[in-house]
């Protein structure tokens, strides 16, 4: 069954939409946060990973938000708490589907796709896209099961955001917890994407370099 839209728009396929929506009680859902945290003042340009002794991996900082806390307020603490780095949101052209404030709504070089970048995984920018535009929204989302968690069919869902350090400084104290057995390392880019035991967050730090090329960063 397709409704059709005011202004000839295309009909919108409400049984597809049906199939495709799920329903997760709170209970059985674990957000996370975390960042690509990178230094392009170096060249190479450094990106910070944690190696987890525990299960012997490689891995980006992240970790569960905090009740009432944002979702970027949560990656940066979280980033903080397993790396003793201080890190700082890091404005790039981020392609997002967040709408812009209604000041910014009329101004044509925010508000157009003129950009005729494609994302690697995506296809071509549409419309309903805003690329031309420096933000903090999160650059990629990563899904699993989160078999850590007590409750069964448990799902986690890891909003990413890019972030930025200063990978000459000594590692501070920070908040790890006895639990946590992590330790911090910047390297070039290319040995993150060879040492990250998982293959969607290889995709995360891809996409932040991506987004960081697009914005004028050069890696």
């Amino acid at each position: 069954m397709a409704t059709c839209l005011p202004g000839g728009a295309p009909p919108l396929d409400l049984e597809r939409i049906d199939r495709s929506m799920t329903y997760q009680p709170s209970q059985r859902v674990t957000i996370s946060c975390g960042t690509v945290c990178l230094d392009f003042e170096q060249s190479p340009a450094k990106v910070i990973i944690i190696y987890n002794k525990k299960l012997d991996i490689y891995q980006l900082p992240k970790g569960r938000k905090n009740i009432g806390e944002g979702l970027e307020d949560a990656a940066m603490r979280e980033t903080w708490e397993e790396t003793g780095v201080t890190p700082r949101p890091l404005p790039l052209k981020v392609a997002t589907r967040s709408t812009l404030p209604s000041k910014m709504k009329d101004t044509p070089e925010i508000s157009s796709t003129e950009d005729s970048d494609s994302s690697a995984d995506e296809g071509p920018i549409d419309p309903g896209l805003t690329t031309t535009l420096p933000n903090n929204e999160f650059i990629a989302t990563v899904h699993y099961l989160d078999l850590q968690a007590a409750t069964p069919d448990t799902e986690k869902t890891v909003f990413f955001f890019a972030a930025a350090a200063d990978s000459t400084q000594p590692f501070g104290s920070h908040g790890q917890e006895d639990h946590e057995k992590l330790r911090a390392e910047w390297v070039d880019i290319d040995m993150a994407l060879d040492l990250l035991r998982f293959e969607a967050e290889k995709n995360v730090v891809r996409k932040a370099v991506q987004d960081a090329s697009r914005t004028g960063y050069r890696a």
